[in-house]
């Protein structure tokens, strides 16, 4: 892993996303992203997906780019004090090796929280990037954040298959916390042709996140049903259900409506 290109900064991040196609000049001045403080305003402004902004990241700031598979499965052991920290800057430790800490982060720019880590810790930081979801996930997995420090949150409403490794599963929980970590005001599923379309409400405005190939269809919707405590053989009448989701350092509670349309069920979380 290589040490993060201090001198990079967001407006590097964004010329690569426009370069790239990401992105439009138009939606940057729009959102004022130039003048944003940091890069968490391009990941709560949803306009690129998480993979395509850690991508550009790993780019522009020269570091290794980390997949869920390359994440730690258990806590480091000189770090476990310093979970609240890890939350609030979305930062993971990997190893601690020849007094070398390996971090993965989701803003490499953030050189307050390596700065403190290094002081923390009396150690060399060698920064990498991962996906914001996957690093959250690890986080909450890892350190119990959010479910231990969550007050008066019941856990009976929280789904006890999180951690299936399923594809398709894994999918539609990353896309749940794309849209908390966006903001998101609610998630549609929507049946349209040949494909189920995901949108995000953010700041009132609907913004398509995903599609699923319509084969998928189904099986998306079923999934769903079932986290919510929904009939999945029911089809011909609407259903409401609620779930708790762990995301963001929260627990967050998500009202679950089905509606029964022509084409297929369409759901609103």
């Amino acid at each position: 892993m290589n040490s993060a290109k201090q001198k990079a900064t967001l407006g590097d991040v964004l010329d690569h996303l426009i370069d790239q196609g990401l992105l439009s000049r138009a939606q940057v001045d729009r959102e004022g992203l130039r003048q944003a403080p940091s890069l968490r305003a391009l990941f709560s402004a949803g306009l690129v997906s998480e993979l395509a902004l850690a991508q550009s990241l790993s780019k522009v700031y020269d570091l290794d780019l980390l997949n869920a598979a390359e994440l730690p499965s258990s806590a480091l052991n000189q770090s476990k004090d310093l979970a609240a920290f890890f939350s609030t800057h979305e930062v993971l430790p990997i190893s601690l090796s020849d007094n070398v800490l390996s971090l993965a982060m989701t803003d490499p720019s953030d050189e307050f929280a390596i700065k403190a880590l290094k002081s923390k810790l009396k150690c060399e930081v060698q920064a990498c990037v991962a996906l914001r979801s996957d690093l959250l996930e690890a986080l909450n997995r890892l350190y119990s954040i959010q479910v231990n420090n969550a007050a008066n949150v019941s856990l009976v409403d929280i789904p006890t298959d999180l951690g299936n490794e399923a594809g398709l599963v894994q999918d539609l929980h990353r896309l749940i916390q794309r849209a908390v970590s966006s903001n998101a005001s609610d998630i549609h599923f929507e049946p349209v042709q040949s494909a189920l379309r995901v949108r995000f409400r953010v700041h009132g405005v609907m913004r398509e996140a995903y599609k699923f190939d319509a084969s998928l269809g189904d099986q998306v919707i079923a999934r769903l049903k079932l986290m919510a405590k929904l009939d999945v053989s029911e089809r011909r009448h609407a259903q409401n259900g609620r779930f708790k989701f762990p995301a963001d350092g929260r627990v967050i509670d998500l009202r679950v409506s089905s509606l029964p349309l022509h084409g297929g069920e369409s759901i609103v979380l």
